[in-house]
């Protein structure tokens, strides 16, 4: 019989202290290879993440500057023709989800236009937390846009490339300058819609990425191939989607119906979530995993971002190659990149996924593994104190594109 999440939460908390004295040795750590400091970490962050899963709290985001201030812009949307097949559909015959302005944080600054060259490089990234939490501001994206700001500009050295992970990307060529080779590096990072309200589900998020990537491409004349979309956990199933949307509906497919909007240079995906039905049908699978006691990811709070995000949705066929990218491949001419953790639950659907896209035609298809990384360490990186195992999915990234 499974224990209920609330009984979960007060023996993982009364537990605490057992552990906190446990992990002094490293045999007792969940994984020997981690320090004391990340061991403990990622067991509270578990803790929180149980407790967020009970609260099911609902994040109100603000269309407001904040502390970014000039670095945070409002992105309007692009003409009603561009927001077609799911993304013209409502959840219910209640709320029709429309597509509404998205406000997106620069890193390190908003450029004008005119510093926008053609030899820069803009990172256009969405953020994780499982369609229910996240904003891209600094507090919530600041540390993921740090590490591939410095990637891109070679601050960091490409040890990706020196056996370090396991990887199909590196290509030894030594530190980067830029994600191109040339020119300046952005990023930036919209907040889409969350789910936490029926006007935030599917495809409200899909909607706001078609809004920032049109955007940039439209109102910012950023070359597409000068754009990489990346997204981290749930980001990286929204990113997925939108690149399945733009490949289908780009003037390069039959349809020819999303003129000047063609897919980008890149895609990076870092632990993407690429289940989310399975979360809905059988949550405790997750908790079933061998990796589940390295990582801070739990069953019910897959279920949770599910129930919000999709729920409605997954009883549309149409929609599913969308919300569920698993088993769903389809053919792209953009290049794919998949980080994951060694030690995350997602890294066997993440490696299924990369098989299954790069079994299609002319696929490229590249993966890396993080040794001993729990999951998203590019969001979480900074406060579960896997700093450097971010830092190295990001070169690899970085060495991939130069490929």
């Amino acid at each position: 019989m499974p224990v209920p999440q609330h009984l979960r939460l007060v023996l993982a908390l009364l537990a605490l202290p057992g552990y906190a004295i446990a992990f002094t040795l490293p045999s007792l750590r969940p994984n020997p290879a981690w320090t004391y400091n990340q061991a403990i970490r990622v067991h509270v962050a578990r803790i929180i993440v149980q407790l967020l899963s009970i609260r099911r709290p609902v994040t109100r985001l603000s269309l407001l500057p904040g502390d970014e201030k000039n670095r945070f812009q409002l992105m309007a949307p692009v003409p009603a023709e561009y927001y077609i097949g799911c993304c013209s559909s409502h959840v219910d015959d209640k709320t029709t989800i429309r597509p509404a302005p998205v406000g997106a944080t620069w890193y390190p600054h908003a450029p004008a236009r005119s510093q926008i060259t053609r030899a820069a490089t803009v990172i256009l990234h969405f953020h994780g937390g499982g369609y229910v939490l996240g904003d891209g501001r600094d507090g919530d994206a600041g540390f993921a846009a740090r590490c591939l700001l410095e990637a891109c500009t070679g601050r960091g050295t490409t040890e990706a490339c020196a056996g370090r992970g396991t990887t199909e990307a590196c290509t030894g060529r030594g530190t980067t300058e830029a994600c191109t080779g040339r020119g300046t590096t952005y990023v930036v990072c919209p907040q889409y819609r969350l789910s936490g309200t029926p006007e935030g589900r599917f495809p409200a998020a899909l909607q706001d990425g078609i809004t920032a990537y049109a955007h940039l491409v439209l109102e910012r004349g950023i070359m597409p191939r000068s754009i990489v979309v990346s997204g981290d956990s749930a980001g990286g199933n929204l990113a997925l989607a939108l690149l399945r949307y733009l490949q289908h509906y780009s003037p390069a497919a039959d349809l020819l119906l999303l003129p000047r909007l063609p897919p980008p240079g890149n895609l990076w995906l870092w632990s993407p979530w690429l289940n989310p039905l399975a979360a809905l049908q059988d949550p405790l699978a997750h908790d079933r995993s061998p990796n589940a006691p390295t990582d801070y990811t739990t069953g019910h709070f897959g279920r949770w971002s599910a129930e919000e995000a999709f729920a409605p949705a997954v009883q549309k066929k149409e929609f599913n190659a969308y919300i569920h990218p698993l088993g769903n491949p389809f053919s792209t001419s953009t290049p794919v990149f998949i980080c994951a953790g060694e030690c995350e639950v997602f890294l066997h659907d993440n490696l299924a996924f990369a098989r299954q896209m790069q079994g299609l035609g002319n696929n490229t298809v590249r993966t890396f593994v993080i040794p001993n990384a729990p999951h998203d360490v590019l969001l979480m990186g900074d406060k579960i104190g896997f700093e450097a195992a971010a830092r190295l999915g990001a070169q690899a990234a970085v060495a991939q594109s130069m490929t």
